[in-house]
């Protein structure tokens, strides 16, 4: 069953008068989808590394502790192979919210009751999923916990207790908060 099915995309921003966007060419060798973090390096766009094997069940992958601090945005636009177009990335920064489906490596429990509004999540990927989402695996089953992109969940958008439901989160670990 497929978890994240929508991409990560930018949502609400509290105390922002734009959504704040960054235009800059890929790199050529870039490998990235839609909604997936990124970071830039040599002045190009590309993709966060990952650490895999992560979460319950070991099904979820994570912006390593290496690119966490680098990890400056979403990425709103596919990258293509031996290309170097120009693709929009959605800044991380203070107010910024994204909206995605909640994850975790054991797929039924990829939900989030009303009570636990502004918990913590991290910006995860399941093994075999193509688009990142928000996992609420248990912080003990990731490694570097403090050194993860996470966020709070600051809204609902599908009822309470919907296993992989739609969550707007607002990143604050990561990125410009590292």
């Amino acid at each position: 069953m497929t978890q994240a099915k929508i991409r990560i995309m930018p949502s609400g921003h509290a105390g922002l008068s734009s959504t704040p966007a960054q235009t800059l060419t890929q790199a050529t060798a870039g490998t990235a989808v839609n909604g997936a973090p990124v970071k830039i390096a040599s002045g190009v766009i590309t993709a966060c590394s990952v650490t895999a094997s992560l979460g319950a069940s070991s099904a979820v992958s994570v912006v390593n502790k290496s690119s966490a601090a680098t990890c400056v945005g979403i990425l709103q636009g596919s990258m293509a192979a031996s290309s170097t177009k120009a693709l929009t990335l959605t800044r991380i920064q203070r107010g910024q919210r994204f909206v995605g489906h909640l994850v975790n490596g054991v797929s039924a429990s990829a939900k989030m009751a009303a009570t636990n509004l502004h918990d913590a999540v991290v910006l995860a990927l399941v093994t075999g999923e193509t688009h990142w989402g928000f996992a609420n695996d248990a912080s003990s089953t990731f490694s570097n916990y403090a050194s993860l992109v996470k966020g709070k969940v600051t809204k609902l958008i599908d009822p309470a207790s919907t296993v992989n439901g739609r969550v707007e989160v607002e990143i604050t670990t990561g990125g410009v908060f590292v």
